[in-house]
């Protein structure tokens, strides 16, 4: 519960402090704020141990019945008086946690010697990788464009950047330039990012979303930038191609655990896999690959959520952010009814739909990742609020 002062995204007209040092400052405010709740419940519970010896030094005599009464509704009062308290530390828990996380995913602005220069060398040789798988390619706005068509309406590209600009402003990239385009026909993801462009689907905005769940889809898509996704995703995608003609089929007498251990030991000797093996293996990474998918999601949802909040989104606006999610939920509810009916009932597009949806976890999984950062039911609380100010 910390003070409502000045909000931590208003910091950021004042050049002189560092999108990262404002966080690592709201980290140690934090703190203190779960310091401060630490002592006041060492107080609550002395006072409660104090009443309670107390009760036990009276008799059941009738000269101590007004003795008792008074120091049951003290006890009462003071239990009350914990609870809040204890609430206020699994807040403050939560929030430490969530901007510790944060920190952890922010790439370090220049001048910060000991992080910055492993962090520009790791992106370097992701741009370097994603240039080399996609030199042959279209870039992704002119693929978005020839299949979904752009949307030109000033006035909501205009309320779109402000809110993607208010976002970037708790950013510690606040000064990139971050392009908005409207997709006329659905891509079924509602929103999503390249490298410096976030797109809306016209079909989400006709929803008419608000502004709450706008800044959070806007800090998720942000992230995606920010944490470099985009360059992951081509290399990803570049393998990924390589292993579009892998076909998993039953392996009767084979357990999954055999099989890895015998290719690790090949590769510790030296030998070469058999097809079956080699197919296992690349099945495997293909999982693999996936997986990481999910992973940036999840990452995005964390340092989206912790720069909304910064931006001074509701928390139930995260909530509703993940809520077009379902669809996700729908498209793996038809796959698995193909399955059961047979192969005659799947069709050739289910291989793009089942690549989307394990890439894409569950708006049930991502909210608990959340609700482990937030606290339980983080969307219903009126006080998760980021303030840059120490409490009083």
């Amino acid at each position: 519960m910390l003070p409502a002062a000045a909000s931590f995204a208003a910091d950021q007209a004042d050049p002189r402090i560092a999108a990262r040092a404002k966080i690592e400052r709201l980290l140690s405010c934090q703190q203190a704020e779960k310091d401060a709740a630490l002592a006041e419940k060492r107080h609550a519970q002395d006072k409660i141990s104090d009443i309670e010896t107390f009760i036990r030094s009276l008799s059941d005599r009738p000269v101590h019945y007004a003795a008792h009464e008074k120091a049951d509704r003290a006890l009462i009062i003071s239990r009350d008086a914990l609870a809040k308290v204890e609430e206020r530390v699994r807040l403050a828990d939560a929030q430490l946690n969530l901007t510790t996380r944060a920190i952890t995913y922010l790439l370090p602005e220049l001048g910060v010697k000991e992080r910055a220069p492993l962090d520009k060398l790791v992106r370097k040789a992701w741009d370097r990788l994603a240039h080399f798988a996609n030199r042959h390619g279209q870039s992704w706005d002119e693929v978005a464009e020839a299949k979904h068509g752009f949307v030109r309406n000033p006035l909501i590209e205009q309320r779109l950047k402000a809110i993607v600009q208010r976002v970037q402003g708790s950013s510690d990239q606040a000064s990139v330039p971050v392009d908005v385009r409207i997709l006329a026909k659905p891509s079924g993801m509602g929103a999503a990012a390249t490298a410096s462009t976030i797109y809306f689907d016209q079909s989400y905005l006709d929803r008419a979303p608000s502004e709450d769940e706008l800044l959070f889809i806007a800090g998720h898509e942000l992230a995606h930038i920010q944490l470099n996704h985009y360059n992951k995703l081509i290399v990803r995608e570049a393998l990924e191609n390589k292993l579009n003609s892998v076909r998993l089929d039953p392996v009767e007498g084979d357990r999954l655990t055999d099989v890895r251990d015998r290719i690790y030991q090949k590769y510790q000797t030296g030998q070469p896999l058999t097809p079956r093996e080699e197919l296992h293996r690349e099945v495997e990474l293909k999982a693999q690959l996936a997986q990481f998918a999910r992973e940036q999601e999840l990452q995005a949802d964390l340092l989206g959520a912790q720069m909304a909040l910064a931006a001074g989104a509701s928390p139930i606006g995260i909530k509703e952010g993940l809520s077009h999610d379902n669809f996700f939920t729908r498209l793996k509810n038809e796959l698995e009814e193909r399955r059961i009916l047979g192969d005659s009932a799947r069709n050739e597009a289910d291989n793009p739909i089942e690549k989307l949806t394990a890439d894409h976890p569950y708006s049930e999984e991502r909210l608990k990742a959340l609700e482990t950062a937030l606290g339980y039911k983080f969307w219903e609380r009126t006080d998760l609020k980021l303030n840059s100010s120490c409490p009083r």
